[in-house]
């Protein structure tokens, strides 16, 4: 594995710990937040690993990124990636706020968790 690969996916490791860390704190926002992150950055790890060079899109949308891995999902994995595409922004920023329950911040980790670990045998 390269190098910048084996970055990436430590980035994306950090940031499902911390989805993990804050959400028994009741953060719930900043734990859908990291959730969204570490998918982001996993995919972004396999995109390195696949190019030959070059930095990974500036992009935020997972299936758009899964795309461009070529990653073949199903129906209920569009879904799952365009739901967590869609809280990258109410999940950071005032402007957009959401208030999450608790019942949804913990499915949200731990459907990230399972795909999360789907996109991990990707690297291998």
């Amino acid at each position: 594995m390269k190098t910048e690969t084996e970055k990436w996916a430590r980035l994306a490791e950090e940031d499902l710990q911390a989805a993990k860390f804050v959400l028994k704190d009741s953060l719930f926002r900043p734990s859908i937040f990291h959730c969204q992150q570490s998918l982001e950055k996993l995919l972004k790890a396999i995109w390195i690993e696949q190019k030959e060079e070059g930095y990974p899109p500036r992009e935020h949308n997972l299936n758009v990124l899964a795309q461009l891995v070529g990653l073949k999902l199903t129906k209920e994995q569009i879904e799952f990636f365009d739901d967590r595409s869609k809280q990258y922004t109410p999940s950071r920023y005032g402007d957009v706020l959401v208030d999450y329950s608790l019942e949804e911040a913990e499915n949200y980790y731990q459907t990230t968790l399972e795909q999360f670990e789907w996109l991990r045998q990707h690297l291998r």
